[in-house]
């Protein structure tokens, strides 16, 4: 009897605890939530404006008693704005009918218990008056691109918003000119007529609006001597007696006279002829009987060569002085001997200053690939002359290539295909909101309608706690062609438990930016949610059956042995 009876206390605990955690898993959570009267929590965290039409509020919301939150609403000054839709962390606000000033801003949560949470007054301050502008700190950019003569090229602009106010060009640390706008200063020319001949320090500086310098580097500009010296005679007019003293005065303010050649018989002096120079004090004398015509021309220290002139005057000497012979003029060799100017040499660059220079535009055909810039081509030309043999003369040919226009067959990198900015359609989700560690965090950033041009896209990745304390900052590149799904794991996270933003940034084309965010929420051991205590209490009340059932048959066990 004894036996019947435990085995039916047995039976009937058995049952008891089946029915009651049956009862308990399927109505035990749903039980508890019911109970809960916590409300939610509401925060409005800032105000972004924009252009007043596409405005943005963002928030910190959530619920509380595990029944889910039912809906937001937000109110200005106490008058109802709109509803905030799930997820409850971003709202667009058209604030342009808004007049001017401050309004105080609420956010109404309600979950589904019925429990009511308003966040604290949030002020936001509305003005249409368009912002100043940025103040412009950046240098302007002054560039000395090449030097060719007298001709100074530069490539001078403002880089952060202003204008050029003017620019100075210094040569050996001596200002030498200011050009203000808008006179063009890409071009700059010198007048090298006060300058030394031989090399000279030059840098441009330039000051925009916004008072920014900025100097270029020294460049090195070549002053030589290519102009002519002036030469002017004494001769006499009207008849000398016994002889006549003849002096040529020659100016050349750069290099300096070298010499003067001279003819007295009508013809041409060239560099062949009688000369004069400082150690003749640039004087000779005729003591013969007849009528002279004197020609002369100079030549400088640079080998620049004066073209021929011819004295206003003609010389007439009417009586011989002594020493003179018959009629024919005397001309002592005091200057250079008939040897001397035989072997005289006529120098290249003589002929090369005495000799016209040619300009000619050559057209030169060549693959567009080898093109590279305007080229200039110096080229050798064998000129004859009548006085002397074949004589190499320098001629400068600029040679314009003008390459013939060229469609490339590829796309070229770096160069963006379309004519326009298209933006993006970009998505950002995550894996799951509510996390048991902060390393499962895995979020997901979804590209669409990219078309079919390869685009870099910067990421920017950063979480935020309720506080708004940054907590996590890393950047991130990726190229993106039509579609593309970036998949991020932040499996070295360690963040304490609490509610976390997500924000991503991208930065695309020619610098569009977008932001955006996603609420997750961290809960350890210590703030372990309803559900989990569910599952936690079921377990722990299967171990308590299993329990008594193993004490049932052991004391059923040891009763059959004792009857025995």
């Amino acid at each position: 009897m004894e036996m019947e009876k435990h085995k039916k206390y047995l039976i009937t605990g058995i049952i008891i605890c089946t029915a009651l955690f049956i009862a308990f898993s399927l109505f035990g959570s749903k039980l508890i939530k019911a109970d809960s009267t916590t409300p939610p929590s509401v925060r409005i965290l800032s105000y972004s404006h924009t252009d007043f039409v596409s405005d943005r509020l963002y928030f910190d919301i959530y619920d509380n008693s595990g029944s889910g939150l039912a809906g937001v609403k937000l109110f200005a000054d106490g008058a109802y704005v709109m509803d905030i839709g799930s997820p409850y962390d971003m709202a667009t606000y058209d604030t342009s009918a808004l007049a001017d000033g401050t309004y105080q801003l609420e956010a109404v949560a309600t979950d589904a218990a019925g429990n009511v949470a308003t966040s604290s007054p949030y002020a936001m301050t509305i003005d249409h008056a368009p912002p100043p502008p940025p103040l412009d700190t950046t240098a302007p950019n002054v560039t000395i691109l090449s030097i060719v003569d007298n001709k100074i090229y530069t490539d001078i602009y403002d880089i952060g918003g202003s204008e050029i106010a003017s620019v100075q060009l210094y040569i050996d640390d001596v200002l030498s000119q200011t050009i203000t706008p808008p006179a063009p200063f890409d071009l700059i020319t010198v007048d090298t007529s006060t300058l030394a001949v031989g090399e000279h320090e030059v840098f441009v500086s330039a000051v925009d609006v916004a008072g920014n310098w900025a100097t270029s580097s020294a460049n090195q500009l070549t002053v030589v001597d290519s102009t002519a010296p002036e030469t002017t005679d004494n001769v006499p007019a009207g008849s000398q007696t016994r002889s006549a003293e003849i002096t040529f005065i020659c100016t050349d303010g750069i290099s300096g006279c070298q010499k003067t050649f001279y003819t007295i018989d009508g013809t041409d002096p060239d560099v062949a002829s009688n000369f004069v120079n400082s150690s003749s004090s640039w004087q000779f004398i005729i003591r013969s009987i007849g009528s002279y015509v004197v020609k002369y021309r100079s030549i400088d220290n640079a080998d620049n060569l004066e073209a021929v002139k011819t004295a206003a005057n003609t010389l007439v000497i009417v009586r011989a002085s002594s020493g003179g012979s018959g009629g024919e003029p005397y001309i002592p060799p005091a200057t250079t001997t008939e040897a001397e100017i035989a072997t005289t040499t006529v120098t290249e660059a003589a002929i090369e200053t005495t000799t016209p220079i040619i300009s000619t535009e050559v057209v030169i055909e060549v693959p567009a690939a080898s093109l590279i810039e305007t080229q200039d081509v110096e080229m050798i030309v064998e000129v004859p002359a009548p006085d002397l043999p074949a004589k190499k003369i320098k001629k400068a040919l600029k040679a314009v290539v003008t390459p013939p226009a060229v469609t490339p067959d590829i796309p070229v990198i770096g160069v963006v295909a379309d004519a326009g900015v298209k933006l993006f359609d970009i998505v950002l989700s995550l894996q799951n909101a509510l996390l048991g560690r902060s390393r499962d965090l895995i979020s997901r950033l979804e590209f669409t309608s990219f078309g079919n041009v390869p685009t870099m896209v910067n990421l920017v990745y950063r979480i935020i706690d309720a506080d708004n304390h940054e907590v996590y900052n890393e950047t991130d590149e990726v190229i993106v062609e039509t579609e593309q799904v970036v998949t991020r794991n932040f499996g070295n996270l360690n963040l304490a438990d609490g509610k976390y933003t997500l924000i991503v940034t991208t930065v695309y084309s020619d610098n569009i930016t977008d932001e955006f965010r996603q609420t997750f929420v961290i809960k350890g051991a210590s703030m372990l949610g309803y559900q989990e205590m569910v599952r936690l209490l079921a377990s722990l009340i299967s171990l308590i059956i299993v329990g008594l059932i193993a004490f049932g048959l052991f004391k059923y066990v040891r009763q059959k042995k004792k009857i025995n």
